[in-house]
């Protein structure tokens, strides 16, 4: 394990600084928000921590950072991760839409000056958030439709996006976990042999005019390869039943940025 100095520790955090980016992306796009990237962030330092061997929360604080008095061992569940979090001012102002619908059975909602109205669900969260921010956010979500000057129509009060769905959530993390997985071992790996695993073939001369036809070319190689694939890792296989040992995979990713 590297122990970096400050210079270096300060070179790697921005040389990471495009994978949280991209991390990022994908918690917004699915609703996740910085506190439940916190959340699961320190979860996941004290897993990482307990896997090299730091056995105390004195031990835990002093390799990740975090307060000795938020680390509880006995309550990290190695085998599963169910993640802890809190809704967010967005999702607690629906929850209160939500009531409002079902108690006054009304589809629209008066922004500001009536007894009932959202100015007034948003009266908690202001500190944070302003009331056009807010109507700009719900927009977004297609939760609400401006109507009128001082009334919103209100379409739904469950943040759902059109292209979220527990199966593609579920891939994007898998698939962003294998490929971490790989290049980290490979890269703090001493074996040659893993080193060798891994390999990678770049341009920078692939014009954009170019890059669909390249991308249907490569779609086509692997349509080919697959079959071989699928028969080579069959033909190392023991006869034992499903999850018997870790998986081997044999991942494809065409990087066009």
């Amino acid at each position: 394990m590297l122990n970096l100095d400050l210079k270096l520790k300060k070179k790697a955090a921005t040389d990471f600084v495009p994978l949280f980016t991209e991390m990022a992306n994908f918690f917004l796009e699915y609703g996740l928000s910085f506190n439940d990237f916190k959340s699961i962030a320190q979860d996941s330092f004290i897993r990482a921590a307990l896997d090299i061997g730091c056995n105390s929360a004195t031990s835990i604080s002093l390799k990740t950072g975090i307060d000795r008095r938020n680390i509880s061992i006995s309550s990290i569940d190695k085998e599963n991760f169910q993640a802890d979090l809190a809704p967010d001012s967005i999702m607690l102002i629906l929850k209160d839409l939500r009531n409002y619908v079902n108690t006054s059975g009304k589809d629209t909602i008066a922004i500001k000056n009536a007894f009932n109205s959202l100015e007034k669900i948003c009266k908690p969260y202001k500190k944070r958030l302003t009331l056009p921010a807010i109507i700009e956010e719900l927009s977004n979500l297609d939760c609400v439709k401006k109507i009128s000057k001082n009334q919103l129509k209100i379409l739904s009060t469950r943040r759902i996006k059109a292209n979220s769905s527990d199966a593609k959530i579920k891939r994007a993390a898998n698939q962003s976990y294998k490929l971490l997985n790989t290049i980290r071992k490979n890269y703090s790996s001493n074996d040659s042999y893993q080193k060798e695993i891994e390999w990678s073939v770049d341009s920078t001369k692939i014009n954009s005019k170019n890059r669909e036809k390249l991308s249907n070319e490569l779609k086509s190689l692997r349509d080919k390869l697959a079959p071989e694939l699928i028969t080579l890792l069959e033909k190392f296989e023991s006869n034992v039943p499903e999850n018997t040992f870790d998986s081997y995979s044999v991942n494809i990713f065409i990087n066009t940025t």
